[in-house]
């Protein structure tokens, strides 16, 4: 029917015109530094390159970057599985680069993917890498004492690292990573220009406490930087510290613990026979 024909035909037009407007545009993901070598708890900077190779600008071009499970974003320090932007004008011949900030996962994976889809009114482009997580020669371990804490109570992190590599390390340095809820008790950086092979360093503890009357959960862990003959890696190790008032948490548990008590003293005493009335005898 003349009708179908001219919707069908409205349809592929409407098609291309999408395909052709972002044909215009190059969009790619690359490391600020050319390094694709991630290891586990690694972050690297990173940026997405879009080029307008066409003669109109493009308006309103939305963007939304995702990451594989052995990947996480970072947005403001803060982890996330996806981030949106917006760019509102990207002239002809123009180059614009965002920078993004990536995470490595705790576990070594083959298939470490960043993607971007983008568009307009919808998502109509995809560009996206793939990279390799491995662990690496130099072994680093951190433990927290609790990941709960009271008001005042003092907690700590603790580093030990060693050299398992046929390399020299350079430029260790291992620092408290706290979030502002959370103060060093001893602020203190360890460094150390050189780590030969089959050298450890001394174990490094971070003391930390809430500061103030601060409650709820909140980041807290160390930064460890090195060199080594793949280039320069950051290693961001942290946990998720909850402070909690401990005092109406007794309030409370004492509470319930005197319920119980009363209904169990309580049900006893239903329990007993009841006494006989004692009988008086007739003369």
């Amino acid at each position: 029917m003349p009708g179908n024909a001219t919707c069908k035909l409205l349809v592929l037009f409407f098609v291309l015109l999408a395909t052709n407007a972002f044909a215009d545009l190059a969009v790619s993901i690359q490391p600020a530094d050319g390094n694709t070598l991630f290891y586990p708890n690694e972050v690297r900077e990173y940026q997405v390159l879009v080029i307008n190779t066409g003669n109109q600008a493009e308006i309103g071009t939305r963007f939304e970057l995702n990451t594989s499970e052995s990947l996480v974003l970072l947005e403001e320090n803060k982890e996330t599985d996806k981030i949106q932007f917006t760019l509102p004008e990207i002239k002809s011949r123009d180059q614009v680069t965002v920078p993004i900030r990536v995470k490595a996962r705790d576990l070594p994976s083959d298939r470490a993917i960043i993607s971007v889809n983008y568009g307009q009114t919808q998502f109509t482009g995809l560009s996206a890498v793939q990279h390799v997580v491995r662990q690496p020669g130099f072994q680093t371990h951190t433990s927290i004492q609790s990941t709960t804490i009271a008001l005042n109570e003092n907690n700590k992190i603790e580093v030990t690292a060693r050299n398992d590599s046929n390399n020299p390390v350079a430029n260790i340095v291992i620092r408290p990573a706290l979030e502002p809820a959370l103060q060093p008790l001893s602020p203190h950086v360890y460094t150390l220009d050189q780590l030969d092979e089959n050298e450890a360093i001394p174990p490094q503890t971070f003391e930390f406490v809430p500061k103030g009357n601060v409650l709820g959960k909140f980041n807290a862990g160390v930064i460890i930087e090195f060199d080594d003959e793949q280039g320069h890696h950051v290693i961001d190790r942290r946990y998720i510290v909850s402070v909690e008032d401990r005092s109406i948490s007794l309030l409370l548990a004492l509470l319930l613990i005197g319920a119980l008590a009363y209904i169990f003293f309580a049900s006893k005493e239903k329990a007993k026979p009841a006494s006989e009335p004692r009988k008086t005898e007739k003369k």
